[in-house]
């Protein structure tokens, strides 16, 4: 018994990295471990890739092959580019490690977990969001912190893991008791708790999503009075959620509320910040770092050029003197100036093909399923829209992401037979 509990495996890697992700920050942040420990995750991402995964992967590619064609494209993008701007073989390893851990745990979670075990990794995720809003409270009230100083269980860190938690949990509570999984006071429970958090972290993301998230829910399921009640506790969520906005930050309020002032809040730039825009970014990028030539716009300054880590050898000479611009903070930025047109285009595509195979896959999908696969759709959605608002596909709140993706196809191939 005993070794069977310390017998590592890919399904049990594949657990660790979840919950660790979402616990890592924490026990930096309140109980001072290490920084190093958010490395645990790469030895596991590699355990995955080199010992575990490889007998299986054949199959994953077998039953979703317009998704894997996309990660390969993009992956020989990314690697042309590196070749034909000569970056160092060093800084294309930590770019692959940044871009790719994240897909890499995608195809992972396909691979080791079976739909059974969904519910209860939701029950689990469940727990976590009352430990997350039980320490934003504390920073907020106890510590006195405000806005970036207030991350829940994602202790100090930027706002990417915050938004991506409470988008997936909110997702999958909606549609699980739209589907009568799940019971009307966990969903009110998940919507209350993701608002509250959003508010007095200022995590205005966190609205935009929500109302994604509902809209795509209402578009693909049947009507049913769950439906219209779920829809009147979203409205009452929100609208309480706006309310704590507007009390603990005005001004952010109003650029949640105003249209032009969220346009001018997304189209600004800053000396010293955002110094590139969120929309109209490619543009600022080609003329300001790329001088407008035309070759670095179709393939930009190669895969891995743009680096930088705390370690100083994965630190390239164009992130020391032009990193104070922090297009790392937006996916599309990083993406665009690394890869160019061609590469960011190649991205978004693996997304949209992971929409489109969901979409054709759920004509077909039995009711018992729907509801995990309007799970995953509703994701893509926000994780297309993240790209814009941050680099969560380039942070460690991608493992979140790419498992929230992950949940449709997990169900369409466990209908499809086991991966052996």
């Amino acid at each position: 018994m005993l070794n069977k509990i310390l017998t590592i495996d890919g399904r049990k890697l594949v657990f660790f990295i979840l919950y660790f992700t979402l616990i890592m920050e924490t026990l930096i942040a309140e109980l001072h471990l290490p920084e190093f420990i958010r490395y645990f995750n790469d030895i596991a991402i590699l355990m995955l890739l080199v010992v575990f995964m490889p007998k299986k992967l054949s199959k994953v590619i077998e039953n979703n092959k317009l998704v894997c064609y996309g990660i390969v494209i993009f992956l020989l993008i990314c690697i042309c580019s590196a070749v034909i701007n000569f970056v160092p073989t060093r800084l294309v390893v930590w770019a692959l490690r940044n871009t790719f851990r994240g897909i890499i745990y995608f195809l992972a979670c396909i691979i080791f977990l079976k739909k059974e075990d969904l519910p209860k990794i939701f029950n689990i995720l469940f727990k976590f969001q009352i430990l997350n809003l039980v320490l934003s409270l504390y920073q907020f009230f106890i510590l006195h912190h405000e806005m970036d100083q207030v991350r829940g269980m994602f202790g100090y860190s930027s706002s990417a893991g915050v938004e991506v938690f409470n988008a997936l949990i909110s997702a999958y509570y909606l549609n699980a008791y739209l589907a009568k999984k799940e019971k009307l006071t966990k969903l009110l429970f998940v919507i209350l708790s993701s608002f509250i958090i959003a508010a007095i972290a200022e995590v205005k993301f966190t609205y935009v999503l929500f109302v994604v998230i509902f809209c795509a829910t209402i578009l693909l399921t049947k009507f049913s009075v769950r439906k219209l009640l779920a829809v009147m506790i979203g409205v009452v969520g929100l609208t309480f959620g706006l309310i704590l906005m507007k009390y603990y930050y005005p001004v952010m309020y109003e650029v949640l509320v105003d249209t032009d002032s969220l346009m001018s809040y997304a189209t600004s730039t800053h000396e010293e910040g955002y110094r590139i825009p969120r929309i109209g970014a490619f543009k600022v990028i080609s003329k300001e770092l790329l001088n407008n030539n035309t070759k670095k716009e179709l393939i930009g300054i190669g895969f891995g050029n743009g680096e930088t880590s705390s370690l100083k050898i994965f630190q390239s000479s164009f992130y020391k003197q032009y990193g104070d611009w922090n297009y790392r903070w937006f996916a599309h930025q990083w993406i665009f100036l690394e890869t160019g047109y061609i590469g960011f285009i190649s991205f978004l595509c693996i997304f949209l093909f992971m929409l489109k195979d969901l979409m054709k896959y759920l004509k077909d999908v039995t009711v018992e399923q729907k509801y995990f696969v309007c799970t995953s759709i509703a994701m893509i959605l926000c994780c297309i829209l993240s790209i814009w608002k941050n680099a969560a596909l380039k942070l460690d709140a991608q493992y979140i992401m790419y498992f929230a993706l992950a949940i449709g196809f997990i169900v369409k191939n466990s209908q499809k037979g086991e991966l052996t």
